[in-house]
């Protein structure tokens, strides 16, 4: 049986291991995870050097929220998880607007490519001024 490939990322808190002295590193699920909200989170042109990498959400979440705000949304979370991250296959997008609170929950939910095990990850989108 082939050994499963192991993805491996820099903890961006450059904490230190407590017993190797090394920077801290996040694996699989995880760091797969942390670079799917870092790239949702990230703004268009924010990252030197590739003006392509991010999304516009922020702009949208100042929006009145619809139905069509919703699509609009997760056709922007798929189509930057398709073109940045090769190591997530996209299973679902749920989006839960909370209207009063200014807020969107949204909900990822992917697979490890080559992998059959889903994983989900979680964040919160809110209007900040």
């Amino acid at each position: 049986m082939a050994k499963q490939k192991t993805y491996k990322d820099f903890d961006l808190s450059f904490k230190r291991h407590p017993t190797t002295g090394d920077l801290r590193t996040k694996t699989d699920a995880e760091a797969i995870s942390f670079a799917i909200k870092s790239l949702i989170l990230t703004r268009n042109g924010e990252r030197p050097f590739d003006s392509s990498i991010g999304t516009n959400i922020r702009g949208l979440l100042f929006e009145l929220y619809t139905d069509h705000t919703s699509i609009v949304l997760k056709r922007l979370i798929s189509e930057t998880i398709q073109n940045h991250e090769p190591r997530a296959e996209l299973i679902d997008i749920t989006i839960n607007p909370s209207p009063d609170n200014n807020l969107l929950y949204v909900s990822i939910s992917f697979r490890i490519v080559n992998s059959y095990q889903p994983y989900s990850t979680n964040l919160v989108l809110e209007r900040t001024r």
